[in-house]
């Protein structure tokens, strides 16, 4: 009796404790709610107070998986970071995207352009400030997005993307048309749209033949050459914004984001460009490119 007894005041103790924290959280969330409601996050643009002017329009920020991957492969460290956007900024993981980017397809990312489209529908998102982030093929989805929809995308984050084809999908599909030889096809039906601020973020670890990238010239980032990336410069021209930076990897083991370094260094030069933007201080159409 008296272990049992022992046992059931024990019980009621941990379970006064128990009730007590919660009650506590509850105060605590209580007294914060001021705070959790008006304090802006790092780096947002301060809304106008109330009775003011309306509040500002609201953007959205899409992520686009690359070949092979899904949506949950950019969600680990992105999604720790979207903190740093402003309040007027939503951020979407866009889902149901063909992993084989259309790969095998004569009419290219199409289908994964249209599905897309199917998800904004579904999202009730306009076709109006946009900002998408894209990796490796996805960017490709993105570049054509962007020129079926003038006036719809803001800024475009190119990371990996073989703008100037892959050289080892000549193995898979030799006449496939995200080879070297079938992308200018691609690239003359889906030019850069002028409007849009272009961002490339190439991978440039491997330096030495004989290693990195199957077929791949060097440098490249162990998937992709650096040259195929950067060649979308080229497509833009003097007239066209387009910014670029250069990091070791952008594919290390097939996801760029499994290397935590590079991944904190893309997001950081990402968020910051998209900042500049929504607060206005982007206005050179000049091209650029840093180290």
């Amino acid at each position: 009796m008296t272990g049992r007894s022992g046992s059931r005041q024990f019980g009621l103790r941990m379970s006064a404790i128990v009730i007590a924290i919660l009650v506590g959280l509850l105060l605590l969330s209580v007294g914060c709610a001021d705070r959790l409601i008006y304090l802006s996050p790092p780096g947002a643009i301060p809304g106008p107070p109330l009775g003011d002017d309306p509040a500002p329009p609201t953007h959205r920020l899409l992520l686009i998986h690359g070949f092979g991957a899904y949506p949950a492969q950019l969600s680990r460290l992105w999604l720790a970071a979207v903190h740093l956007l402003p309040e007027n900024c939503e951020v979407y993981l866009v889902p149901g995207l063909d992993p084989k980017m259309g790969v095998f397809e004569k009419s290219g990312p199409a289908k994964n352009v249209q599905l897309l489209e199917q998800f904004l529908q579904s999202q009730e998102i306009p076709l109006a400030n946009l900002h998408i982030v894209s990796h490796s093929m996805g960017g490709l989805v993105a570049r054509a997005f962007a020129a079926e929809h003038p006036g719809a995308v803001n800024q475009v984050f190119l990371i990996g993307t073989p703008n100037g084809g892959v050289k080892m999908l000549n193995g898979l599909h030799l006449e496939g048309w995200c080879t070297p030889e079938g992308i200018v096809q691609f690239n003359t039906r889906y030019p850069p749209a002028p409007e849009v601020l272009w961002y490339i973020i190439a991978g440039a670890r491997y330096r030495q033949p004989l290693t990195g990238a199957f077929w791949e010239g060097v440098p490249n980032d162990g998937l992709v050459g650096t040259e195929s990336v950067l060649s979308f410069r080229e497509l833009c021209g003097d007239s066209i914004f387009c910014e670029t930076q250069t990091v070791p990897f952008t594919h290390p083991d097939l996801n760029w984001g499994e290397n935590l370094l590079d991944s904190q260094r893309c997001i950081r030069w990402v968020l910051e460009r998209v900042l500049m933007d929504l607060r206005g201080d982007i206005d050179s159409p000049a091209a650029t490119g840093s180290e």
